[in-house]
């Protein structure tokens, strides 16, 4: 059904034409009238109708220039003029405006009905041409997303020259150029359809605005991220952040807990599959204690002995082992299958679920598990054991101290 205004500074007018339309209840219904142009404006705007029909003098402000300011904000409203005055200089106005009928008075209904399923034909072509383009737009973009898919994993693999990569990144507009790199990864079991949708627009509410990042999702289970800085410590803690947050996000969202693993830091383009192929593999990788390395046996022994200094950090715990922080983080993340500010949390969490237990206060736990901020250490605590301190201390100590 459309919708049409009407303008016409003659009351008896406007009723005439409002009896007219109302002969054909099922194709059209008016939403508003005016007396003149000044009026008719604020209206329109709001209402935003299909159709104006409006007459050509009137106070204040005529429909000449109305419809030149209506078609400048409204262009898609069609427009249609009833005059008096059987003037060639009027009709030409109107044409160069864009309107879409000049009708002279006096107009009987068959005429108008006549212009208004003329006019409608118009605007139902329109919306299907409008649909048309936006159903071809979408399988554009559609193809092209699936396009800079196909060159990031190729990107990944290893097996496109410099003078390629280069050229495509620019094509899909992807800003690749960086000093360093890291990879991340997240392989997305069991994972339906509906959810994958689910996944796609968080991870993009997520890394929204995040110039640094570039990411995908590469088949139907599988999220990957280049992650682009100046500097080992820049692209380092940008990883260590961007795998927590989103490792919180989908546990918040979906009640999954997802492990981001954190590849090896490069320095060229070329070097990317290297970091690809160190965080897939960290996902596999199944080790025992015994297994364990010297230099990550010696972290996790330092861990036990100051998780409950808050500043203690994989910067300090890579010194302490005689490594950097980019080079151990790999390999501490590679042998256990976490990186080590998971690990580190984990194990300040089971250090708090053990004195809670015991009935302690949440203050004296955050402290001696390691959180100089109480407030932190209970939305780290819920996010990782889905009670917050107080709900675990009454659950397993049965105690309501406060």
């Amino acid at each position: 059904m459309k919708r049409i205004f009407i303008i016409d500074d003659e009351a008896i007018m406007r009723s005439g034409l409002c009896k007219a339309i109302e002969k054909k209840p099922d194709l059209y219904t008016v939403c508003g009238e005016a007396s003149d142009g000044e009026m008719a404006l604020a209206q329109l705007l709001e209402l935003r109708p299909d159709i104006i029909i409006s007459d050509i003098c009137m106070p204040f402000m005529d429909g000449i220039d109305l419809s030149t300011h209506i078609k400048k904000i409204l262009p898609f409203v069609h427009i249609v003029i009833i005059s008096g005055y059987d003037q060639f200089e009027y009709a030409q106005r109107c044409i160069s405006i864009g309107v879409d009928c000049y009708l002279l008075k006096p107009l009987d209904s068959a005429r108008l009905l006549e212009v208004l399923s003329e006019v409608s034909r118009r605007i139902d072509e329109e919306k299907h041409k409008f649909q048309d383009l936006k159903q071809m737009k979408e399988q554009i973009d559609f193809e092209s997303d699936m396009l800079r898919e196909s060159f990031l994993n190729h990107l990944l693999i290893g097996d496109l020259p410099l003078n390629s990569i280069l050229e495509l990144a620019q094509k899909y507009e992807i800003d690749i150029i960086a000093r360093k790199y890291i990879v991340l990864y997240l392989k997305l079991a069991d994972t339906v359809n509906e959810e994958l949708l689910q996944i796609r627009f968080l991870i993009a509410n997520t890394l929204c605005n995040r110039n640094d990042i570039i990411w995908f999702l590469s088949g139907t289970n599988q999220f990957i991220a280049i992650v682009k800085g100046s500097s080992e410590e820049e692209v380092l803690e940008n990883a260590y952040g961007t795998s927590q947050t989103l490792q919180h996000e989908l546990y918040k969202k979906l009640n999954k807990k997802y492990a981001v693993q954190i590849g090896t830091i490069v320095g060229r383009l070329g070097s990317l599959s290297q970091s690809y192929n160190d965080a897939y593999h960290n996902t596999t990788q199944q080790n025992t204690a015994a297994s364990y390395s010297e230099e990550v046996q010696h972290a996790m022994q330092y861990i036990n002995d100051h998780y409950m200094d808050s500043s203690l950090t994989l910067f300090r715990v890579a010194s302490e082992v005689g490594f950097s922080p980019s080079h151990f983080s790999t390999i501490f993340s590679r042998e256990v299958g976490k990186t080590l500010i998971d690990y580190l949390t984990g194990f300040r969490i089971e250090r708090a679920k053990e004195l809670l237990e015991n009935n302690s206060s949440i203050l004296d736990v955050a402290e001696k598990a390691g959180y100089s901020d109480a407030k932190y250490f209970g939305y780290v605590f819920k996010r990782t054991v889905g009670l917050s301190p107080r709900e675990f201390r009454n659950k397993y100590a049965g105690s309501q101290q406060q």
